[in-house]
């Protein structure tokens, strides 16, 4: 009578565990140091005991939950899976021991059942040990939440389902051990390979497009099963109105279940891959047919479009241009020699020239030329998107520097970036061409729904047309709220409380000494000011800002006006350092109190560390030339120096001189 199918064999099963031993053990004793381990160690802590009564119960369980993490098991899963799974389908990569196997009265329905029983042992089995461990460790510490144990068990061993599954189909679509790695890391990275590949051709070819949006990577995120599980897989603190910790919830609950029915289809492919594997392909780089095809379109398309960047991105660095046509040019010829070398690889041959590899080439080709045109439309409806007015909750610019504006504010942006979008058609062909003298903006948009938009945009100085688009931009960085904000912070005019800060220039040489070339010789020194002097000189900068006259040294935009002349900035070493406290930090502090020489300041000096260095700090660094009346008279009558002459104010008193001629 016929036996009853069998899906293990208790021999191959003890052989598997004596002689692998040092994989499991070391996974053991890894997974016992992370957890039972360390909460052993934390637990024999004095500081963390209160008192002769030990731990509060509520310190003691989040304790215990924090050594629950995810985070390291999926990294430490992954890397024991795939070590078991090249130990335990080893001898399908080596003809020897593939014959000898096959040849044992055991099939390969037992073979493979084995092997997967094995693999789970060796991954299940130390975290069922890790788990009784921390237990007994809950019970002798009386720590609660033995429950969140046992749950974080469940979780990872059928994390550890997921990932053996991984690379046991991936073992059986390879013959050579070393390609195993290879496969699973593709499987974790296909999803960004693809996503990567979106990116670079619609943001390259959609011009000012910078991002596919949060949408897409997160899609990218999810498909790679490490990343996935590493970045949602975790436990949900809860507290109460007390602020003590009550418990934990799991997240990604929906994502392992998933996965773990992905996990199924995945062995059941596994084994009937392996039942019609045959013995001699051991050693090949691929074994499944169909799969070939598949493969050699996968590397050729990767590599068309990587290559095909790198040389046009070398192009425009000689100032030779590279337009669609010829991207697609290069993009195929790339493609056909990825295409040949990736079937080099599968059959272990130079001679791939045939016939049948022509027409898979072909079709891959037309294949290629598809999914190109699909991601220049794409790059085509990024490149003309812009939000409806009554989507967008704030718009930012930013040529020189970032303006953010509100509510009606916002057509303006609009505006801007609708009379640059007229002109994208010259852009583009000003800079296919190679010039790269360009200066960069930004517009970017936050949406009612929380989602962002962002467009950077190359403006060729060439371009004359778009002089109206730029001179709008620099209207409001000249701005004075907007500047102010900028320098200093949203509530400006509302800061009190100063620390001090510097004042640094070149100071010219008393002697009157010139160096070669006929400039005098400077000292650069940096002067420390009080409260009082940054204070005043707070003062001092927005006058000179209302004057107009403070601008012009600190928006950096290399940028040339129509007459070709840089109209929008002016280098001086000559500038005022200031720090102060945020006015909101100022009335949270509550103490005020004058020091000796009667300046009064806003923080103790046993607090004055812990403000220092709070988020509240903070620091406006502006440089200014000698037509800058308010702040140059201010450090006059501090005595910081007599007169202009006692600074040398380079380019600043260059361009004075180009003014008053």
């Amino acid at each position: 009578m016929k036996s009853k199918i069998s899906f293990f064999n208790k021999t191959i099963f003890w052989k598997n565990v004596t002689l692998y031993w040092p994989i499991w053990g070391i996974y053991t004793l890894l997974c016992f140091i992370y957890q039972p381990i360390m909460l052993w160690i934390t637990n024999n802590m004095d500081y963390f005991y209160v008192g002769s009564e030990g731990y509060p119960d509520a310190r003691q369980f989040r304790d215990l939950v924090d050594h629950l993490a995810f985070e390291p098991y999926v990294i430490l899963i992954a890397f024991a899976a795939l070590f078991s799974g090249m130990a335990l389908y080893s001898y399908l990569y080596n003809n020897k021991s593939a014959n000898m196997i096959h040849s044992m009265p055991v099939d390969r329905t037992q073979l493979y059942g084995t092997a997967l029983i094995s693999g789970w042992a060796f991954l299940i089995v130390p975290l069922f040990a890790t788990a009784v461990f921390s237990t007994v460790l809950c019970l002798i510490y009386t720590i609660p939440g033995i429950g969140y144990v046992w749950a974080w068990f469940l979780v990872v061993a059928v994390l550890s389902l997921i990932a053996f599954s991984i690379v046991s189909i991936c073992a059986l679509f390879t013959g050579h051990i070393v390609v195993l790695p290879m496969y699973v890391v593709a499987v974790n990275l296909m999803s960004w390979v693809v996503y990567y590949l979106v990116y670079i051709v619609v943001t390259t070819f959609g011009y000012g497009v910078s991002s596919l949006g949060d949408g897409a990577s997160s899609i990218a995120a999810m498909l790679c099963p490490v990343q996935c599980f590493y970045d949602n897989l975790q436990w949900g603190y809860q507290y109460a109105k007390t602020g003590e910790f009550i418990g934990a919830s799991l997240e990604g609950l929906g994502l392992l279940i998933l996965y773990a029915i992905i996990a199924v289809v995945f062995y059941i492919a596994a084994y009937v891959i392996y039942r019609k594997r045959k013995i001699e392909q051991a050693g090949d780089f691929l074994t499944v047919n169909w799969v070939k095809p598949i493969f050699r379109a996968i590397v050729g398309c990767i590599g068309a479009i990587f290559g095909a960047m790198l040389i046009r991105e070398v192009l425009l660095e000689v100032r030779i241009g590279c337009g669609v046509p010829l991207f697609v040019i290069i993009m195929l010829v790339i493609g056909v020699i990825c295409y040949f070398a990736a079937d080099m690889f599968i059959n272990k041959s130079f001679h791939v020239f045939k016939k049948k590899n022509w027409m898979g080439c072909g079709i891959f080709t037309v294949a290629l030329l598809v999914f190109f045109a699909c991601m220049y439309g794409a790059a085509e409806n990024y490149e003309k998107y812009v939000p409806k007015e009554t989507e967008i909750e704030m718009a930012t610019v930013h040529l020189g520097y970032e303006v953010t504006v509100e509510g009606e504010a916002v057509a303006e942006i609009l505006e801007i970036h609708g009379e640059i979008l007229k002109e994208l058609d010259m852009i583009e062909r000003i800079i296919e061409s190679g010039d790269r003298y360009h200066e960069s903006v930004r517009i970017s948009y936050q949406l009612t729904n929380g989602e962002y938009v962002t467009r950077r945009y190359q403006l060729p100085e060439a371009l004359a047309t778009i002089q109206p688009a730029v001179a709008k931009i620099v209207a409001l960085e000249d701005n004075e709220e907007n500047f102010l904000k900028h320098i200093f912070c949203e509530e400006y005019e509302d800061i009190k409380f100063f620390n001090g800060g510097y004042f640094e220039a070149p100071f010219v040489d008393e002697e009157g000494r010139t160096d070669e070339n006929g400039y005098p010789n400077t000292v650069y020194d940096s002067i420390k000011l009080d409260a009082v002097q940054a204070k005043a000189l707070y003062e001092a900068v927005i006058a000179d800002v209302k004057a107009g006259t403070l601008m012009k040294y600190n928006v950096y935009r290399d940028w040339m006006n129509a007459e070709g002349q840089d109209m929008y900035y002016k280098s001086s070493d000559v500038c005022l350092s200031l720090d102060y406290h945020h006015p909101q930090a100022v009335e949270d502090m509550g103490t005020i109190i004058t020091d000796k020489e009667g300046a009064t300041i806003y923080y103790s000096e046993t607090e004055y560390d812990s403000y220092y260095n709070g988020d509240s700090y903070m620091n406006a660094f502006v440089s200014f030339g000698p037509d800058c009346e308010n702040i140059v008279n201010k450090l006059i009558e501090f005595k910081i120096f007599e007169s202009v002459e006692d600074i040398w104010w380079g380019e600043a008193e260059e361009m004075m001189k180009i003014e008053e001629y």
